[in-house]
């Protein structure tokens, strides 16, 4: 009976020192030089220091009430939490709720912004309110820029939020913003700094955009552009990545003509998506479709998308097997001839295709086979041809490849083709053209002969790239046989499926010089020559207009390339066609890439010159345009530079001009853009600038040019 009185006091005495111990431990601790008590309330003063689980406040003078555990602190007050130091004149913080105000408040948001608060109250476990404040990632004693506001929140590592908020640059007021959103992290939902600009033919712009980061994978910016004398667009960019490697982004952009009576509104849609389908079916789909060309040419500040003459839009599903291809697909291709100011569209829906890979029937005889089945339609915006199209193209190929220096490869084919339901639409009415189904048939054989080749290595000098290098001559021979195609009636040529294959003779001379670079062989110079032979010229649709002493001649211009490779970021690229009837040069093409835009010092050439001598000087299929891209960056100053220039020397013009300039100025970014745009309706020069704020994001053209 002893022995179980002991056990249960024993038990009992343990349970009460934990308690005790607990509430120890649940208690601040508190060191000061002086303190006394009045009821449940501790008066500490002289460098007093309270310790509570992860929180340490430092003061001159402290109360502290036992019952709700609230302190008053006031003096050189100082509140320390996990990654987060608050100072202020006078706090009120309860220890249990871990809420409380600070007055004359003054600390640092992680990561890099600095505030000052007249009230600074917490109200939850990672969200303040403060009362004018003002805020800065600088640490000049007088900011470069600051915003000051009459009220706002901070949610800690997500946001800030600002009401009646006005930017300062120093000590000048430039800007007011009734709200505004700063993000505490890279990806953070909010609005982005405007930009500001003029046009000449537009008038005054204003941007802003506002960025949604709706969750890990998929975030959203929506653009709002003024244009004061033109309009009003609005714009939205979507991006996205889900499961099964399903990605995309959707650019949408809608204009609002306010001043301009003759025009209602122009949109733009262009759309990116790739998609995992199931049984290993893939899902691409590739939009780039615009309501007028007029308003791609007057808006879009991209030179290459303003001027480029081809869009194409296009939706297909296939599955690819070990020597199996499926294709479902349909698409829209729009070529403008901006000269002739008129547009050819070609579209195909639906367009099935099935093929059969190279498939080995007996050594040495491999198969292949290729059929589909499509509604195709070639025309323009008024008129448009449309036929059903029923293609079969088996292939027989014998290759040879015994001898290491020289392969052979033979071709046999045939091209059968059915029409069916061949129309003429109009936009008042449909026409038949064709009752009866039309077919069309021809056969090719081609020999492609690949050698001798001959190579020789050389010895240069050592430990470096060209200790050694090989040299690799190849000539290639290339004939093929087609038969005139056998048709029961004369038809549009809608697509290159239409456009028959020649009886020709192909020859060419290919050098290549590589090096080693670690274990792998670098090709770092290539040079070729070749040219073609028609044996029926009459039956190449590019030969037919070209006369010589009243014939069509039978030889190809002589055309050459050649291509050097530094490194993957240099590389030079030369091309250059010579007709010797007329003994003239005919086309000729330049492009230089040196480095890239991340490096410190790049620059973009291409130089593209082509003549169709038996044309006029101006034909429209003629062109001699020069297009340079180029930059450099000096980070010890913080400055980056853009440059583009590109000009017409056919027509005498400079079509584009851009230039930008981009100054960090430690927590400062500072972007002015100029502009020059001469092939739009009126030659207009724009001007944009925009500053960049520690985290903020600044806005950028939505249809702006390459770089800029």
């Amino acid at each position: 009976m002893f022995k179980r009185i002991a056990f249960y006091l024993t038990i009992i005495f343990f349970l009460l020192s934990v308690i005790g111990n607990a509430q120890e431990i649940d208690s601040p601790k508190i060191v000061a030089q002086k303190w006394e008590r009045q009821g449940n309330i501790l008066y500490f003063s002289g460098d007093v220091e309270v310790y509570y689980q992860d929180i340490i406040i430092y003061a001159d003078y402290i109360e502290y009430n036992e019952e709700t555990e609230e302190i008053i602190a006031s003096g050189n007050v100082s509140i320390h939490m996990p990654n987060q130091v608050i100072n202020g004149k006078q706090v009120i913080f309860n220890l249990k709720t871990r809420k409380g105000e600070i007055l004359d408040a003054y600390g640092m948001i992680q990561p890099t912004t600095f505030y000052e608060a007249e009230k600074l109250s917490k109200i939850d476990e990672d969200l303040y309110q403060f009362n004018k404040a003002k805020l800065t990632t600088c640490t000049q004693p007088v900011p470069r820029w600051k915003f000051t506001c009459s009220e706002g929140k901070f949610k800690r590592d997500e946001y800030l939020e600002l009401r009646n908020s006005v930017l300062w640059l120093k000590n000048i007021p430039v800007f007011y913003l009734p709200y505004l959103k700063y993000p505490l992290k890279k990806r953070s939902t909010g609005f982005l700094s405007p930009e500001l600009g003029y046009s000449a033919y537009k008038g005054y712009i204003v941007s802003e955009a506002f960025y949604w980061a709706i969750r890990r994978n998929m975030d959203a910016t929506f653009n709002f552009d003024y244009f004061s004398q033109q309009g009003v667009g609005t714009g939205l960019e979507f991006r996205y990545i889900f499961q099964n490697n399903t990605r995309g982004n959707l650019n949408f952009y809608f204009f609002k003509y306010l001043f301009r009576p003759e025009y209602n509104y122009d949109y733009l849609i262009r759309l990116q998506h790739n998609q995992q389908l199931f049984y290993d079916f893939k899902l691409v789909a590739n939009i780039d479709h615009q309501s007028s060309l007029y308003f791609l040419k007057e808006f879009d500040n991209n030179f290459n998308r303003a001027t480029i003459s081809t869009y194409i839009s296009q939706a297909y599903i296939y599955k690819n097997l070990k020597n199996f291809n499926f294709y479902l697909r349909a698409d829209r291709y729009v070529t403008y001839f901006s000269r002739v100011e008129t547009s050819v569209i070609i579209s195909h829906f639906p367009q099935i295709n099935i093929s059969l890979l190279r498939t080995r029937l007996f050594e040495p005889v491999y198969f292949s086979f290729s059929t589909s089945f499509d509604r195709v339609s070639r025309g323009n915006e008024k008129t448009a041809y449309r036929i059903n199209r029923f293609r079969v193209d088996p292939s027989l190929s014998i290759p040879f490849l015994k001898i290491p220096w020289l392969s052979l490869n033979t071709v046999f084919s045939i091209r059968q083709v059915y029409y069916f339901d061949y129309t003429k639409k109009t936009k008042s009415k449909i026409v038949k053209l064709s009752e009866e189904p039309i077919s069309k048939r021809y056969y090719i054989a081609r020999i492609d002969l690949l050698g001798p080749t001959f190579y020789r290595i050389y010895s240069g000098p050592k430990d470096t790239s060209f200790e050694k290098f090989k040299h690799i001559i190849e000539p290639q021979i290339s004939y093929q046989f087609t038969t005139k195609y056998e048709s029961t009636k004369r038809l549009l040529l809608f697509d290159y499926y239409d456009f028959p294959s020649y009886h020709q003779l192909r020859y060419s001379l290919t050098n290549r010089f590589l090096i080693k670079k670690g274990d792998n062989p670098f090709e770092i110079l290539t040079w070729s020559i070749g040219q073609t032979y028609y044996f029926n010229p009459k039956e190449v649709i590019h030969m037919r207009q070209m006369r010589i002493n009243g014939k069509i001649p039978n030889f190809s211009d002589i055309y050459s390339s050649l291509r050097f490779r530094a490194t993957e970021k240099y590389s030079l690229d030369f091309s250059i066609s010579y007709n010797h009837y007329y003994k003239k040069i005919s086309g000729m093409t330049l492009i230089a890439n040196l480095g890239t835009p991340q490096d410190n010092l790049y620059l973009r050439m291409s130089w593209l010159h082509r003549k169709v001598l038996y044309k006029r000087e101006y034909f429209f299929g003629n062109y001699n345009q020069i297009r340079t891209y180029t930059g450099f960056k000096i980070p010890r100053i913080g400055l980056e530079v853009n440059f583009e220039i590109d000009h017409d020397f056919l027509l005498k013009k400079t079509f584009y001009t851009a230039l930008s300039v981009i100054y960090h100025y430690q927590c400062l970014d500072f972007k002015g853009e100029i502009k020059m745009f001469n092939f739009r309706e009126k030659p207009d020069i724009q001007f944009r600038f925009s500053i960049g704020f520690g985290e903020i994001g600044k806005v950028s053209d939505f249809l702006g040019g390459i770089g800029f």
